[in-house]
């Protein structure tokens, strides 16, 4: 199976994507993090504001890095930076787009950094969840 896994190339993102090679799919990583800079004041305004400005590039960023490819599936591991415009582009090119995550993004501690992935949760086509209280 072809699949298009969208998360970050670390921790154990990488290693969800290592496990889908491991099982014998062609797997592709689009690294989000790859795709916004990397210090501590951009950290800082996603945790403040839930990625406040960056959907549309992150989401121009994504598209292009997968231009003219095919896959079977999409697979999006967390997904704070991910909004709802860009769920829905892939759910045209690729018919499914589902998502993991093993945080809680509706935890008080972290709500803001979490915005753009409840605003996106409509869109997907499943929500795979570890945590029981996301379960609702």
């Amino acid at each position: 199976m072809k699949i298009l896994y969208i998360g970050a190339n670390s921790g154990t993102s990488r290693h969800r994507y290592l496990a889908l090679q491991r099982l014998g799919h062609e797997v592709f990583l689009a690294d989000l993090l790859s795709f916004i800079p990397s210090n501590r004041l951009v950290g800082k305004w996603i945790y403040e504001t839930g990625a406040l400005g960056f959907s549309r590039w992150v989401k121009k960023k994504v598209l292009d890095s997968i231009n003219g490819m095919e896959f079977d599936f999409c697979l999006i591991g967390g997904g704070y930076i991910v909004g709802p415009e860009l769920v829905k582009a892939l759910k045209e090119r690729y018919k499914h787009v589902v998502n993991f995550i093993h945080d809680d993004p509706f935890s008080k501690v972290e709500w803001r950094k979490w915005r753009l992935y409840r605003e996106s949760i409509p869109e997907y086509d499943l929500l795979t969840v570890v945590r029981t209280q996301n379960i609702r």
